[in-house]
């Protein structure tokens, strides 16, 4: 009965909240979210399920018998996924990549603290927090690459997608355009992170250009090179460009979004023994 293909967790958490209470706005109260954000979920809810879950009047709320058997078939699974994040004085240490940590990452880990657990954050690059994984240093890792590996001691969940966007000098041509193409960027030097800190990224990007001087003709691929402090390099020459999430933008630099649309995934990883956390710690990102 659960949803297929795959248990969307913030829609059963907002139905359990509300079989329990049955009432939405002390859901919502006890949930962190508003009243019509719960009420969006249990529509969602309904709507992937095919039928009501809840019987709703003007005085009351009410399970429907298949909304009990729902909330009977899925608690056993919210339990333990909810285990982690309700234990009190759990000790936790996350590293991340100082680039993801995004509202929804930082949201998730303010949640897990206000449900009792201490966490101590520590910023890696992504080769970095593989290593510390692995020595059993932290218990989550977060960042641009899959960190999952062939002995499976590790489990890995996408978290989200974010799109990719160029980085450009203030007075660079390019800026006037909305959006930035592969052919705009010929004469550019794309100037980018070493590709140990971030390999799925700098994988992502690479290719996309590459596919753009296979299909495009007369396109030839943009010069590459690899800087630390890569953005501001590239705002002090001449024809340069980066390639990245969205930053505020300055008075030196501009940001314009890649088309066709590129995107580059932020990923949790956890030791295969610590799977509930992992699936909390996803759970509480989707849910911002």
């Amino acid at each position: 009965m659960i949803p297929e293909p795959r248990v969307d967790l913030k829609l059963l958490h907002s139905f359990v909240a509300v079989a329990e209470t049955l009432h939405f706005g002390k859901a919502a109260e006890q949930s962190f979210l508003s009243v019509g954000t719960i009420s969006t979920r249990i529509k969602d809810l309904e709507q992937r399920l095919g039928y009501p879950v809840f019987v709703r009047t003007s005085r009351e709320v009410s399970l429907t018998p298949k909304g009990s058997e729902l909330l009977a078939e899925i608690r056993p699974l919210l339990e333990a996924v909810s285990k982690i994040g309700n234990t009190s004085g759990l000790n936790l240490t996350l590293a991340c990549n100082i680039d993801c940590m995004i509202p929804a990452v930082f949201a998730a880990i303010e949640r897990m603290k206000a449900n009792g657990a201490e966490i101590e954050v520590r910023t890696a690059y992504d080769h970095e927090a593989r290593q510390l994984l692995e020595a059993g240093s932290i218990d989550l890792a977060v960042g641009w690459s899959d960190l999952s590996n062939d002995d499976d001691t590790c489990r890995t969940r996408r978290l989200l997608i974010l799109p990719v966007f160029a980085y450009l000098k203030s007075d660079d041509p390019l800026v006037v355009r909305d959006v930035i193409t592969p052919g705009d960027l010929v004469g550019h030097e794309i100037v980018l992170f070493e590709r140990t800190l971030a390999p799925d990224v700098y994988d992502a990007v690479t290719g996309w250009l590459e596919q753009a001087e296979r299909s495009t003709s007369g396109y030839t691929m943009p010069i590459f090179s690899s800087q630390a402090g890569m953005a501001g390099t590239a705002a002090a020459r001449t024809q340069a460009a980066t390639l990245g999430t969205e930053r505020p933008p300055s008075d030196a630099v501009v940001w314009r979004p890649m088309e066709p649309s590129l995107g580059t995934a932020i990923w949790a990883t956890t030791r295969s023994a610590d799977a509930v956390l992992l699936a909390e710690f996803e759970a509480l990102v989707r849910e911002y």
